[in-house]
């Protein structure tokens, strides 16, 4: 079924697809996988979304940071942003995670 829903908003001109558990982008990810079919395999959506968030955090330099670069994007507009720092506040509410100097300028600004 999620392999016919992309088949079909693709082709009617959809660029910006999220695909599978881990909700991995096709536009800018489709390359790491070789069909839509694997990145829709939970096992390889899950193990791809894992080393994506390891080298995010390795560029951003701490969990909060790289989350919000992996749902939002390096350019994110002001809807993404907004989304991105309720994940965030919902998270550390939760005792998941505290507030760094970055995720709080990240969110202010």
């Amino acid at each position: 079924a999620a392999l016919r829903r992309f088949t079909q908003v693709h082709a009617e001109g959809a660029k910006l697809i999220d695909l599978g558990c881990m909700q991995i982008n096709h536009y800018y990810h489709s390359s790491e996988f070789p069909s839509v079919g694997a990145m829709l395999q939970p096992s390889l959506n899950v193990d791809y979304a894992a080393r994506f968030l390891k080298r995010l955090r390795e560029r951003e330099g701490n969990w909060t940071m790289a989350v919000a670069r992996y749902h939002a994007g390096p350019n994110n507009d002001p809807a993404q942003k907004r989304y991105v720092c309720r994940v965030m506040t919902n998270m550390i509410a939760t005792g998941f995670g505290n507030w760094t100097p970055q995720a709080k300028n990240f969110c202010a600004g």
